[in-house]
C-alpha cells in the first residue's frame, strides 16, 4: 500500500489502476501471524532477532497497526481496535482495499486460512522450515468456509 511522507496509508483512490494490489505474498506473513506479531517471535526463537530488535519490532509493527487501522477507519467507516479480532480486521482491509481502482487484487488462500506461521522467511535457509508448511484443510474446504467473504470482495469488484 503507497504511503505518504509521514508514514500514514494514501486512500485506495489513489491507488494505480494499472497495478496488482495485495496484501501479503510468500515473502511475509500470513496476516493473522502478521497482526498477532508471530512473525516477529519466530524471528526471535530462531536467533535472527536479539532482545532489544524484537522489541523494536514490535513497536514498529504497533505503529504499522495503528496506520492501518486508521486506512480502514478512513476507507470503510469501520472503527476497529489493536484489540479486534484479526481476521475481521483482515476482512475490513480486504473489503476496503477492493474497492481500490487497481485492475488486479488478489488475497493468498494463507490468510483466508487463518494461517500464523508463514511459509517462508527470506533470508534463511537452515534456521526455519521454509516451503515446508501446509494449509490447515483441503483448498475447497477453506473457499466454502470463506464464501460469504469471498462473494462479498467479488460485488465490491465489481462496482
Amino acid at each position: 500500500m503507497k504511503k505518504n511522507h509521514q508514514g500514514d496509508f494514501l486512500a485506495a483512490e489513489h491507488f494505480a489502476p494499472h497495478s496488482l494490489l495485495m496484501i501479503a505474498n510468500h515473502d511475509v506473513p500470513p496476516f493473522k501471524g502478521w497482526w498477532v506479531g508471530h512473525d516477529i517471535t519466530i524471528k526471535q526463537q530462531y536467533g535472527l532477532l536479539d532482545e532489544a530488535q524484537t522489541q523494536a519490532q514490535f513497536d514498529a509493527r504497533n505503529i504499522e497497526k495503528h496506520r492501518m487501522l486508521n486506512f480502514i477507519s478512513r476507507e470503510s467507516n469501520q472503527h476497529l481496535s489493536l484489540d479486534t479480532d484479526a481476521f475481521m480486521v483482515y476482512e475490513a482491509l480486504a473489503s476496503s482495499l477492493a474497492a481500490a481502482p487497481a485492475k488486479l487484487f488478489t488475497i493468498q488462500i494463507d490468510d483466508l486460512d487463518q494461517q500464523i506461521l508463514p511459509v517462508n522467511i527470506p533470508g534463511t535457509d537452515k534456521e526455519y522450515p521454509n516451503w515446508r508448511r501446509l494449509l490447515s484443510r483441503p483448498a475447497a474446504q477453506i473457499i466454502k468456509t470463506q464464501q460469504t467473504l469471498l462473494a462479498n470482495l467479488i460485488s465490491i469488484r465489481n462496482q
